[in-house]
């Protein structure tokens, strides 16, 4: 008895020199105070850097800012935590060179470095992208593929392209021509077995050959929220076509669309309590066959939460999301979603004939309002529970 007491006075006195007061413990229950704690110490760190101007740009148009700025995050699922450095800097005629490098815990690395001209509301100039991707789930193609047939590769993506913005208020137009080559190769994890041990090169569309492709892109964006880092209200879309022919020794030829729409409903007069809706339908055109590692996704901390990472895949995918956002503090909101979505090889003769896949589940959402971004959910479905976190923009 004498020994209980006295550790659960350690305990306490533990939690006071932490900052935590015990009466929040019995507040809020064994199973809510994590959250609760977690959630108000984001709040403090994150008040604490906006007020020493720590994601304050040096440039306040719609170009990077000049000089030296971190990157969080972006390098897509099964990274690992990302970050790097992004520089930018005026040369010559009005001609800006930005440049960024990042890499991740998994050893992703991305690459870039672009050349900017830009006239009143329109910009132009060249690109290149270097993007390694040394950990890529695979399970099979379509909505039956089955987990315990997980494994990975590993895909180098080189792109050189030339964009054009518009940028047109509320509207935002864009044209991108580029070459882009991927090599294949075996996935670099110690306990996960390559793609190429279990999934013979003639099962999968396109094999494992490298390809190369000539893409030409055209896209509009329509802006309405009312917040671009932190929306509570408005709705926004986007519209992709992209052309993808075959070079070299690639012989396909196909077509991709994508749209994408975010609505935000808020449900109280100060916007503290906001319902988020997304949607996405990826359709692809054409009779040849897609690599299936251009194929969309779905699983991961972006739709089908409670799912491994790019758990299915398909010519076409369809994925809805709707989340309930409560402002908590300052920074922080607490969330309660549900996703659903599927695969399909083509989505208008199939949309019936597959049940969708769902999930749901709790999560925290951190937004500073210079940049920084962090999301931390736990999702449910019938493949167990999954948590996931991430740095870097989200809807």
């Amino acid at each position: 008895m004498v020994r209980k007491y006295a550790y659960l006075c350690r305990l306490g006195i533990l939690l006071l020199l932490c900052g935590i007061p015990i009466s929040s413990f019995a507040q809020y229950g064994p199973v809510a105070w994590p959250f609760h704690e977690i959630g108000k110490g984001l709040n403090r760190t994150f008040l604490y850097l906006d007020a020493h101007q720590y994601f304050m740009s040096g440039d306040n148009s719609s170009e990077a800012p000049i000089g030296f700025r971190p990157l969080f995050g972006g390098l897509g699922d099964g990274s690992g935590l990302a970050g790097g450095l992004q520089y930018s800097k005026p040369i010559v005629l009005g001609i800006r060179a930005t440049g960024n490098a990042e890499i991740s815990t998994y050893k992703y690395q991305k690459y870039t470095v672009a050349l900017t001209k830009r006239f009143r509301r329109f910009e132009t100039g060249p690109d290149f992208q270097y993007f390694s991707q040394p950990r890529q789930d695979f399970f099979g193609i379509g909505g039956n593929s089955v987990r315990t047939n997980r494994t990975m590769y590993a895909v180098n993506d080189h792109e050189y392209g030339w964009l054009n913005v518009a940028r047109l208020g509320k509207v935002q137009l864009l044209h991108e021509l580029q070459w882009r080559t991927y090599d294949i190769g075996p996935g670099r994890s110690p306990v996960v077995s390559p793609t190429q041990s279990k999934f013979p090169a003639t099962a999968l569309p396109g094999g494992y050959q490298g390809t190369q492709w000539l893409t030409n892109q055209v896209a509009a964006v329509f802006d309405f929220r009312d917040d671009k880092i932190d929306p509570r209200s408005g709705t926004a879309a986007e519209l992709s076509v992209t052309q993808w022919n075959g070079i070299a020794a690639t012989h396909a030829s196909f077509t991709g669309l994508r749209l994408v729409n975010v609505t935000y409903v808020p449900l109280s007069t100060k916007r503290f309590r906001v319902l988020a809706l997304r949607t996405e339908i990826d359709r692809s055109l054409g009779s040849d066959p897609i690599p299936f590692y251009l194929e969309p996704t779905l699983g991961g901390s972006g739709t089908l939460r409670g799912f491994l990472e790019y758990r299915f895949r398909d010519r076409d995918a369809l994925a809805g999301t709707a989340e309930y956002r409560y402002r908590m503090w300052r920074f922080v909101d607490g969330t309660v979603f549900a996703d659903f979505g599927q695969v399909y090889n083509n989505i208008l003769k199939q949309i019936g004939d597959y049940k969708l896949q769902a999930a749901g589940g709790v999560g925290i959402r951190v937004v500073a309002e210079h940049g920084l971004q962090f999301h931390l959910n736990i999702g449910q479905s019938r493949e167990g529970t999954h948590m996931y976190g991430s740095l870097g923009t989200s809807w």
